[in-house]
This record gives structure tokens, C-alpha cells and sequence, in this order.
């Protein structure tokens, strides 16, 4: 059987990936290094594993600060790295989603208001400002466990 693993290095760091035999020793050739903002697929099969490390900025010989580190989705799978202006829009989206729950938070404090179609307002701005951002930062599907395949 020949298993598929596919290693996005969206952290803001590069990846090395080691292919280890039966042995623990690893293959010739050392790890592979997976760039910052790269996707590679890599292929175990006879028992072999691999050893999958985030390089850290001390590794590179820089501190954390010395290093430039893209816009990185988040930690989250199916989030991918970001340009400076699609972060720019979707914090201005933020703020501005802020500005108008202070509002309902406001409105809430009036007895005469009706507290059910408030409620309402505030689910249906929430899902409106969640639906523009998911618009500008396209998350996309995720791999699941049962999608591999046995070969």
C-alpha cells in the first residue's frame, strides 16, 4: 500500500520533510524542504515514515522578528495565506461589523425595543459581515481521513 501525504507549509515558516526507513535511519539524501507558502505531496509506502518539522526562525539563523513572515491563514484546515489587501478589507469589514453591533448593544437597552427581532438583526448581520469575509479570504474544502485511497 502506498500512502499520500500532502504537507502545506502555510505557517509562515518552510517545512522539512524526511522520508525514515524500517530502520529509523532516513533515506539518502536528507529532508526535503517544503518553501513558505508551498504545497507538496509525498508518497510512504513498505512500512516508511516520515518525519514532518516546522522549521522555527532559529533554525534559519534569524529571530522571529528578523524574518518575514507572510499573511498565513489561520491554524485552521482550508485556510491559506492571505494578501496584504484581502487582510485590509476584511479588517475594515470588522470594524465596521463592530460599529453596528454597538448599535444593537445600544438598542438592546431600550425596554420598548422588540428583543426577538433584535436578535434577529444580529444573527442575520453576523452571518451578512462572516459571508463578505469568507467572500474576500475564499477558504477552501478540506481532505479527510476516509478520502485516501488505498493503492
Amino acid at each position: 500500500m502506498t500512502t499520500k501525504v500532502t504537507v502545506h507549509a502555510n505557517h509562515g515558516w518552510p517545512v522539512d520533510v524526511t522520508v525514515i526507513h524500517t530502520d529509523g535511519s532516513p533515506f539518502l539524501g536528507g529532508p526535503i524542504r517544503v518553501p513558505v507558502g508551498a504545497t507538496r505531496d509525498f508518497f510512504v509506502h513498505s512500512g516508511a515514515d516520515l518525519r514532518i518539522h516546522e522549521v522555527q526562525p532559529s533554525e534559519l539563523g534569524a529571530t522571529a522578528g528578523d524574518v518575514a513572515r507572510p499573511n498565513t491563514g489561520l491554524p485552521v484546515s482550508g485556510y491559506r495565506p492571505q494578501s496584504d489587501k484581502a487582510v485590509a478589507i476584511v479588517n475594515e469589514n470588522k470594524a465596521a461589523e463592530e460599529r453596528i453591533l454597538r448599535k444593537l448593544d445600544s438598542l438592546a437597552q431600550d425596554p420598548a425595543v422588540d428583543r426577538r427581532w433584535l436578535a434577529i438583526a444580529r444573527t442575520n448581520i453576523e452571518q451578512g459581515f462572516m459571508a463578505m469575509n469568507r467572500a474576500v479570504f475564499q477558504p477552501g474544502r478540506v481532505a479527510l481521513p476516509e478520502d485516501q485511497a488505498e493503492d
